[in-house]
């Protein structure tokens, strides 16, 4: 599933608001889904100069009380929300939406439906009144504010939710596409190391098996073994040697021959290092456990 940050990343939706911003002339900003991050296309460049102000002199708060109180309802209804804030400005909340868990909220507006009229300019005066703050910015600001008619702001509201939808969606095809090409990478990878493991191996081959490269391979190693792809090979190698010592018909050179290991040397450093102890230490601890169950078996 994608998250936030891979949202607020994409550079496709980011272009994509930006040309909103220049159409419709509203600032949009993504927002998390627990509403604590928030990234603004363009700062505070499309705001508009009174809902700046305001907030200048009054604080965030009511603003943001009135954006998590109208979020949560969009939340629960998973649909967009055209609606009027605590100062008498008209907003947007549209959620992207993939298999029905919000990744985002898109917010735009601190619009206007109509020409601001005296009239109107009393109703904001009482509403910001009634929340206990007297003094508000001038008129002059509140009179210039953006104007956005309804049937406009419908379609962008129409706009940023196709749009939204559609780019978490293919974007979210293009992990799936991309995490199964590096699952078939992987596994044509550990094909070629298990069919030549006895073999000197270097990264170029193993890469070349998996159809992929050398920098590739190892991120998708690291990814899924938190292991390098030699570390992986050693893995392997040692575990084959392993095998081999349970059987005890072989010597330590021999064990190492058949693991794929230039030399005895070699093969008791790495197997030191990946076991912590050496091969015949490891041979002796494991006959005395097979000797151990044994006793316990005929015991039983």
């Amino acid at each position: 599933m994608l998250t936030y940050d891979q949202i607020v990343n994409l550079a496709v939706l980011r272009q994509f608001y930006q040309l909103a911003w220049r159409l419709f002339g509203v600032n949009i900003a993504i927002i998390s889904p627990d509403r604590m991050r928030s990234m603004a296309v363009f700062s505070k460049e499309g705001w508009s100069p009174f809902c700046v102000r305001l907030r200048e002199m009054v604080g965030d708060k009511h603003c943001t009380d009135c954006d998590r109180r109208y979020a949560e309802f969009v939340e629960e209804r998973r649909k967009p929300l055209r609606y009027h804030c605590w100062a008498g400005m008209t907003e947007f909340i549209v959620p992207i939406i993939l298999d029905n868990e919000i990744l985002a909220y898109i917010q735009c507006g601190q619009v206007m439906d109509v020409p601001p009229t005296d009239e109107r300019w009393e109703f904001t005066r009482k509403a910001i009144s009634s929340f206990g703050h007297d003094q508000l910015p001038s008129k002059e600001l509140f009179f210039s504010s953006r104007v956005v008619p309804t049937r406009t702001q419908e379609d962008l509201i129409a706009l940023l939710e196709l749009f939204g939808n559609y780019i978490a969606y293919a974007q979210h095809q293009v992990f799936l596409a991309e995490a199964t090409q590096q699952s078939r990478a992987e596994e044509r990878a550990l094909s070629f190391l298990r069919n030549h493991l006895t073999e000197a191996i270097s990264l170029d081959d193993v890469a070349q098996a998996a159809s992929t490269s050398k920098r590739n391979l190892s991120r998708i190693f690291q990814a899924n073994t938190g292991m390098t792809v030699l570390e992986v090979i050693q893995e392997m190698r040692i575990a084959r040697a392993c095998d081999l010592l349970k059987s005890g018909d072989l010597t330590c050179m021999q064990v190492a021959l058949e693991s794929g290991f230039g030399s005895v040397q070699q093969f008791n450093r790495v197997f030191k290092k990946m076991r912590h102890c050496t091969p015949l230490l490891w041979q002796r601890q494991h006959r005395e456990v097979e000797k151990k169950a044994a006793t316990s078996l005929v015991r039983g």
